[in-house]
């Protein structure tokens, strides 16, 4: 569910830190939910900041490393 709400202000009200800052709340009561990990990942990247999403590329690839929105991440990271 957060990660729609997160959807929603990142692309649709372009509120890039309050998407972040709700991303990282629910990554913090569930730090190894992949959808959390690959979000916070690609809204990261989005916005630039290359270095921290390749930190959550790497966590959601450690967890499920052939789930298609990992190998989606990777490609669309570089």
């Amino acid at each position: 569910m957060a990660e729609a709400h997160a959807n929603f202000l990142f692309r649709v009200e372009h509120n890039y830190d309050e998407a972040l800052r709700i991303l990282r709340l629910a990554e913090q009561n569930s730090p190894n939910d992949l959808s959390i990990l690959v979000t916070i990942g690609n809204e990261l990247r989005r916005t630039g900041r290359l270095e921290e999403a390749v930190v959550y590329l790497r966590r959601a690839e450690a967890l499920a490393p052939r789930d298609l929105r990992v190998i989606d991440f990777q490609f669309s990271a570089y």
